[in-house]
This record gives C-alpha cells, structure tokens and sequence, in this order.
C-alpha cells in the first residue's frame, strides 16, 4: 500500500486497529512453534541425562527442562488471550528465541564442536518467522549470526570464511522469509480490514434515511427491540407534521425535502433538560 506522506505512513503502522488484527494473525504461528519446540527440548533433557553428568547435567538440564516449561506456559496460558496486544506478543515471541539461543550458546561454551555451529544458521531461520516484528527479528537474527562469527573466529581462516559465507546466506534468507510472511500477512489485514470498513459502512447505508441522515425505521425499530430485551427504560417522541402531503402536492417534492431536512436540522439542535441524544 502507497502512502502519500510520511505522516499517513506512521498513522497506518500504529493504528490500533491494525497492529491488534497483526497480533491475531502472528499468534497461530508462535503457538504453532512452540508445540514441537516443548517436545523437542523435552528430548533435550533426556538427552542430556544420557550424556551428561555431574555439573554440567544439572545445568543443561535445567536449561532444556526450563525452555520446555516456558514454551508450554506461553502457548496454553499466555498466547491464548483474545485481548494480547502486539507488544506482548512481541515480548513472547523475543523470550522464546532467547530460550532456544540459550541453549545452544551454553552448550557449546563447554562441548565446542565445529559442526553444531550451523545450530545458529538454523536459529536465525526459525527466527525469521517467530521475530513478531521486524524490531525482534533483527535482534534475534543479528544476535544469532554474531555469535555464530565469534565462536568461529576461533577455526583457521579458510574454515572462517566458509562460516562468514553461511553467516551471510542465512541473513538474506532470514529477512527474505521474514519480509515474504508480513508481506503476506499484511496484505491479509489489508483485505480483512478493507471488508469490515465496507461492511461498516453499507451497515451505515441501510440503517440511516438517505435524505435526512437520521436512522430509518429499520433501525429505530432495531433499536427498540434492543432496548425493550434489555429491560432499559427509553423514551420515544413523534412529530406530526400537518398538511406536509399539501406542500408536496403544491410545491412538489423538492421542497417537500427542503422542509423535512430544515425541520430535522432545527429538531437536532433542541436541548431538552435531563436527556441526552
């Protein structure tokens, strides 16, 4: 979508409106992550009772164990919510990518093997789609791939260049699948919201009175209908306009109209004590 200036273009992305449907539509997908995500750090964990022992058991366990937990506490008790607003949704999603960062980080600052460093490539991947908002993704892809150039900074520098080069791919793919997915999204929002509008408005239309622009007798009929299965009290006055169909059939019905709309616009100004419009 174009904007004319800058000053529609920021209107547009903090619309309140639009950043909570963005927060219903993102929310599917984080909750769809973390299901595998508590099954696999759940594995994780026996993993590491396997392989590990003493100290480092007990602090890569935790680790796992604790992630596992998170994951299944923000995807059955936190993501759930109908009113989660983008930011929390946003603040989830950046807890969860650090759950998983941390995981790996703390594994491989006691067991460096070479070949698991590709475990930030792939991080930085799942990132793209879990980031919520570009702001997220940037910290949570940037921090993956820099760590991955530090731990290999270590290897000789034909090896380097190989991790720089994968460090380099993985960014292009990551914030190509994350602009890809908003884009999609969006433009779903952009649909979605466009039909309501449209909906809103004919709504509009078939309840109010062309000429005049007060409701029509559909909706003051709806209206009282509601009123009376809500047990409100409510008051209803009538005007009576005499030899109104004389005007019409002397003067004709454009100023039949003229009348009815001066008579709507004097109505609409009276103050009446104690009653609100």
């Amino acid at each position: 979508m174009k904007m004319a200036n800058p000053i529609a273009a920021y209107n547009y992305w903090v619309n309140p409106v639009r950043r909570q449907a963005m927060a219903t539509a993102y929310s599917p997908i984080l909750r769809g992550f973390l299901l595998p995500g508590i099954f696999y750090y759940l594995y994780v964990t026996y993993s590491h009772w396997q392989d590990e022992t003493g100290l480092t058991l007990v602090m890569f366990a935790s680790i796992s164990f604790t992630t596992a937990v998170c994951y299944y506490l923000m995807r059955q008790h936190v993501l759930v919510s109908e009113k989660l607003t983008l930011e929390e949704l946003e603040l989830n999603g950046l807890i969860a990518n650090l759950l998983m960062y941390l995981n790996v980080v703390s594994y491989l600052a006691i067991h460096f093997e070479q070949s698991k460093l590709i475990y930030f490539a792939l991080m930085a991947v799942v990132f793209s789609t879990t980031g919520v908002t570009f702001r997220t993704t940037l910290l949570s892809v940037g921090l993956s791939l820099a760590t991955l150039y530090w731990f290999a900074s270590g290897l000789p520098p034909e090896l380097l260049a190989q991790y720089v080069s994968i460090g380099v791919a993985t960014t292009f793919a990551a914030f190509g699948m994350a602009m890809l997915l908003r884009k999609a999204i969006l433009k779903q929002i952009d649909a979605r919201m466009l039909a309501d509008e449209l909906a809103a408005k004919a709504q509009r239309l078939a309840d109010t009175d062309m000429l005049t622009g007060i409701p029509n007798r559909r909706a003051v009929f709806q209206k009282i209908d509601y009123l009376i299965s809500q047990r409100r009290p409510f008051w209803m006055g009538i005007f009576d306009l005499d030899g109104f169909k004389s005007i019409n059939d002397i003067y004709g019905h454009i100023v039949g109209d003229k009348l009815l709309c001066a008579i709507i616009e004097r109505a609409s100004s009276m103050e009446i004590p104690g009653v609100r419009a």
